[in-house]
């Protein structure tokens, strides 16, 4: 696949835009760095069967079982995380979760131990604490890729993640020392072999979510975030339900200045069921999901992101969105009984150094 150049970006598109900035504020129609697939019935059984290997294989499996692995590596292939925020402060308890990391090991050079994770900051994971792609995960990873890989806007969001020090280190680490990498745009000028795929990277790993048990009967929630890690993320829900909130960039020129309040586009997706959802709970629950939503506005906002959508993922839909560029969070209403919410989120395999 051929990359355009800005230069030529910018007059198909008809419209002012930053690769490296990935800036469409003042823009004219453009289209948000947003995408929702929906699945096949044959697909949700796929991923059904998939997470019954993961009970079996990993998350129930015996200490000295068929993994045969010792008992401290175990704890860190397998660890209960929490969204990061205090639940005391009016808006549903943060969302808990077993967390387990898988990446495309093939790809990654021999001296490299660890990679980048998903996190509010600069973690890692080391490679022997990872799983490696299984088919399910290398052809999901591979459908998801060929829903953008054409798209302009998520070609920008790619190669914006590529410019990035750390991804530049990882990938460019032949063409010489970080001081003397050259930027996207040269890249893409001078060397455009090397950016022949600018989703290279793309969703090569995969973090799975699993709920713990006893929060499934409860309202929780992830708070309003932008990603720290690469920028497209798939967000492929495994088990149960949830409302995820997206904020993006304005159609009108001039917008993007902190000005222009937030406001839910109400025509799009799924803002009527998640209405629905929250007039069908308690005074209380929903004065917390309001609380949220308030803060979520509020950071909106003040970063230039007006246009809020809300997005119902269940088994079978698959969201695609730019989620270092656009805010975002999620509602995870209580389950069906005997169900927790399993959610696998794909993002850039990205080396530790």
């Amino acid at each position: 696949m051929q990359v355009m150049q800005a230069s030529r970006w910018q007059k198909e598109k008809g419209q002012r835009m930053s690769i490296l900035g990935f800036h469409f504020q003042d823009c004219l129609g453009c289209d948000p760095t947003v995408k929702v697939v929906k699945g096949t019935v044959m697909e949700k059984v796929e991923e059904s069967k998939w997470l019954e290997k993961i009970n079996a294989q990993i998350l129930e499996a015996p200490e000295d079982g068929a993994r045969n692995m010792p008992k401290k590596r175990r704890r860190r292939m397998i660890t209960e995380l929490y969204t990061g925020a205090d639940p005391t402060n009016g808006m549903p308890p943060p969302h808990m979760y077993q967390g387990i990391q898988f990446c495309d090991k093939k790809l990654l050079s021999d001296d490299c131990d660890a990679i980048k994770v998903l996190a509010d900051g600069d973690y890692k994971a080391l490679l022997d604490d990872c799983h490696d792609f299984d088919e399910f995960l290398n052809d999901n990873a591979n459908q998801a890729r060929n829903e953008i890989k054409d798209v302009p806007e998520f070609q920008g969001a790619a190669i914006r993640s590529l410019s990035r020090e750390k991804s530049r280190r990882a990938w460019y680490e032949k063409l010489g020392s970080i001081e003397t990498l050259p930027n996207v745009l040269d890249l893409l000028s001078e060397n455009q072999t090397v950016l022949e795929d600018p989703f290279k990277q793309t969703f090569r790993c995969a973090t799975f979510h699993y709920q713990i048990k006893g929060q499934e009967t409860d309202i929780s929630a992830y708070y309003s975030h932008k990603d720290k890690v690469g920028n497209i993320v798939v967000f492929k829900p495994i088990a149960g339900e949830s409302y995820n909130l997206v904020a993006m960039q304005s159609n009108y020129p001039n917008s993007g200045n902190g000005k222009e309040r937030a406001v839910f586009e109400k025509e799009y997706d799924s803002y009527e069921s998640y209405q629905s959802y929250k007039e069908s709970l308690s005074e209380s629950d929903r004065k917390t999901i309001d609380k949220f939503e308030t803060i979520f506005i509020g950071k909106a906002t003040a970063e230039g992101l007006p246009r809020v959508r809300v997005y119902k993922l269940t088994p079978g839909n698959t969201l695609l969105v730019a989620a270092s560029d656009y805010l975002h969070g999620t509602i995870i209403p209580s389950q069906q009984a005997g169900m927790r919410r399993a959610l696998l989120v794909f993002h850039d395999l990205i080396p530790y150094y």
